[in-house]
């Protein structure tokens, strides 16, 4: 399921930056380098869709 289907189930963009988010953070094994990499892109998209919320939700998973 890609990211324009989820969006028609009801979930928002800034939903969907959270939830990758977490899933990077505990997935293994992917490199510290990688995740930083996923999670810089992931917060790229996230300003470019207007949901800089996900950042405070997401502190302890960006540690």
């Amino acid at each position: 399921m890609d990211w324009e289907q989820l969006a028609r189930l009801g979930f928002t963009s800034d939903c969907l930056v959270e939830y990758s988010i977490i899933t990077v953070a505990t997935a293994s094994p992917v490199s510290p380098l990688a995740q930083q990499s996923i999670c810089y892109s992931l917060y790229q998209l996230q300003d470019q869709l207007d949901c800089g919320h996900t950042v405070l939700r997401v502190r302890d998973e960006s540690e």
